[in-house]
């Protein structure tokens, strides 16, 4: 199922640290903030840019809907009834659309209530085509956030669960996606279509179910104190969820504190266990800035109240060295290597032999016991109070809650 691949790789936050081999000097960790205040503009249902291609030579794009093709300033370049099969690359001179080329990027297509293809997907709205420092095709989708939910939701959950529980990952995705749009709203886009934000897949992969869940719960977001924070979330927490400063150099919160979970113990990944060789770890351990030689030993170290290692300890030929947990984690590959829950090590048959529980971060909503919630009759209200303790759910505004044009023209004069 799609949705088991987001063990949740939030672990972006743990690809921007570099945790040196011993004898260099450390970088300074810059610590994030874990709730901002939301500005007025991202109050009355914001769009949201996503990269939906970030490095590539040149994609094909089509539609069989009206089109218009604009600059970033909104002039029309040109228009038509439908595009055919087109090619868009970077080139010397800009951006290339078939054998156009335009010298000023951004060049934006957009199919107002149409459909846009790039390859076997299609997308709403428009797309905008630019190019990366390093001439690289970018492409963005510039979409409605509730729209851009429709098409994270089924490969972020699972389609098949009930309508409580995916309600209640409908408000969570929607607080993440808007956390980063306000977070990164300096930045070309705010989100990437993948694991390092939220897996979208435009509309392509909407299903009735978790539309229903987007809809029921338009513009709900979590917030604590009146700040929207990062809502995180990952596959199962294996009986206890930790606190997102533990995983991530992000400030402490109160709504991400952790605490006991009963609910995801039928979660086929509540147990766990992999194996690999002390060349594998050594590999690893050098992707990340550690070339040690001779990987003697390894041990869970600093466990915090939900059981997790926020260390390992890797003893070497010549001495020993801690490193973050979450980062050895990614090192090692987080489709197998599942979580920090670490409940043994051993040594056996030439390998490293790990048995853990749970998979992902451990941080914020466990999706798994949030399933199990819906299925005893838990509101998806009740499901976020029980993940994000002290956090209240506050509605966006939408066009008709907006007052008239004329209204507020008055309120200003």
């Amino acid at each position: 199922m799609p949705f088991l691949m987001l063990n949740r790789l939030f672990f972006c936050f743990a690809l921007l640290l570099w945790s040196p081999a011993k004898g260099t000097a450390a970088k300074p960790v810059e610590i994030k903030k874990s709730a901002v205040e939301i500005p007025a503009e991202y109050q009355q249902r914001p769009r949201v840019r996503v990269a939906i291609t970030r490095s590539s030579e040149a994609v094909r794009i089509s539609s069989d809907s009206p089109f218009h093709v604009f600059d970033g300033d909104g002039h029309t370049l040109f228009q038509g009834k439908r595009l055919a099969d087109t090619a868009v690359r970077a080139s010397a001179q800009g951006i290339q659309l078939g054998t156009q080329k335009f010298s000023h990027p951004p060049v934006i297509v957009d199919v107002g209530d149409g459909k846009l293809r790039i390859g076997p997907r299609s997308y709403r709205d428009s797309l905008e085509f630019f190019q990366s420092e390093g001439g690289r095709l970018i492409v963005v989708n510039e979409i409605a956030l509730d729209d851009y939910l429709k098409g994270v939701l089924p490969l972020e959950a699972n389609p098949g669960w009930t309508a409580e529980s995916l309600k209640a990952q409908a408000v969570v995705s929607r607080t993440y996606a808007l956390f980063k749009m306000i977070q990164n709203r300096q930045e070309s886009y705010a989100v990437s279509d993948d694991v390092i934000s939220q897996v979208y897949g435009g509309m392509s992969h909407e299903k009735p179910s978790t539309t229903r869940a987007v809809d029921v719960t338009q513009g709900e977001i979590l917030t604590y104190d009146g700040k929207i924070f990062s809502a995180y979330f990952h596959s199962t927490c294996g009986g206890s969820t930790t606190r997102a400063d533990f995983i991530w150099p992000v400030e402490p919160h109160p709504a991400l504190q952790g605490g006991e979970c009963g609910f995801c113990k039928e979660s086929q990944h509540s147990r766990w266990r992999n194996a690999w060789t002390p060349a594998e770890i050594q590999k690893a351990l050098a992707r990340g800035g550690h070339p040690l030689p001779d990987i003697r030993g390894i041990h869970a170290v600093d466990i915090d109240a939900s059981g997790r290692a926020r260390n390992f300890e890797i003893q070497y030929a010549t001495g020993k060295i801690k490193v973050p947990s979450n980062d050895f984690r990614i090192w090692m590959g987080p489709m197998k290597f599942k979580s920090t829950l670490i409940q043994t090590i051993r040594f056996e048959g030439g390998r490293f032999i790990f048995q853990g529980r749970g998979w992902g971060h451990g941080v914020g909503l466990c999706q798994y016991g949030a399933k199990k919630m819906g299925e005893l009759g838990y509101t998806y209200k009740q499901i976020l109070d029980y993940y994000f303790p002290g956090a209240r759910i506050q509605k966006l505004k939408s066009q008709a809650d907006l007052p008239p044009a004329e209204t507020v023209q008055g309120l200003q004069s």
